[in-house]
């Protein structure tokens, strides 16, 4: 899907094996683009208040404001 709209643009596409590689004709960017196997989150104990449910915690500060230790995020779904 990245390649063939890559290549409506006009990037220059090597193809390698596992690894796209993309060149915009303009500048010479460079972007390569692989795909690794999707990162399973453990299951959270933290109380949550989604939107549309009956809160889960009511008057009391999430369970991340009561710790001293960092807060990992539980999903990293974005592109970096």
């Amino acid at each position: 899907m990245i390649a063939s709209r890559a290549d409506r643009v006009g990037a220059v596409i090597e193809p390698r094996p596992a690894l796209l590689v993309l060149r915009e004709p303009e500048t010479g960017l460079r972007v390569e683009v692989t795909v690794v196997a999707r990162c399973a989150a453990p299951a959270t104990e933290h109380a949550f208040n989604r939107p549309g449910e009956a809160p889960e915690r009511v008057d009391v500060p999430a369970d991340s404001v009561l710790t001293a230790e960092p807060v990992r995020p539980s999903n990293h779904t974005h592109v970096v």
